[in-house]
């Protein structure tokens, strides 16, 4: 089963921003606008922008054969389920592994100090999901 990540409108002002004023200077550069041409920059430029809406619209979450896998462009990352020992809901986690788009998400707690930051828009489902694979998971609200 698939869920999207929550994007929050500050992360996407500033992800999507970003990418597209990095994509217009590039574009500009490359149509002769500025001389000489940063050849080297505009390309540079340009994969940053790639890089950004990759992790825009590469974030989400998948249960599948009893793991959570996580991605978020390039950061992917899964863990098994029966591993997991506490969701904290409603928590931003401000260090650490946030494949995420949004705050106010779910902490993740596994193994014994592991922990990862997701934000998956439906958060009911996907704990309804996890909880059907390991009943055992305490829900921290």
């Amino acid at each position: 089963m698939r869920f999207s990540s929550e994007k929050s409108g500050l992360f996407g002002v500033v992800i999507l921003g970003s990418a597209i004023t990095l994509v217009l200077v590039s574009l500009a550069g490359l149509l002769g606008y500025a001389k000489p041409k940063p050849v080297f920059a505009l390309v540079c430029s340009l994969l940053i922008a790639v890089f950004m809406l990759w992790l825009w619209f590469g974030t989400y979450y998948r249960i599948k054969d009893g793991t959570l896998f996580y991605y978020s462009g390039p950061i992917r990352g899964s863990l098994k389920i029966q591993d997991i020992n506490t969701l904290i809901v409603n928590k931003t986690l401000w260090v650490g592994m946030k494949p995420a788009l949004a705050t106010n998400g779910i902490i993740v707690k596994y193994n014994k100090y592991d922990e990862v930051y997701l934000s998956p828009r439906d958060k009911d489902a996907f704990i309804t999901e996890l909880l059907k694979l390991n009943g055992n998971i305490k829900i921290v609200r």
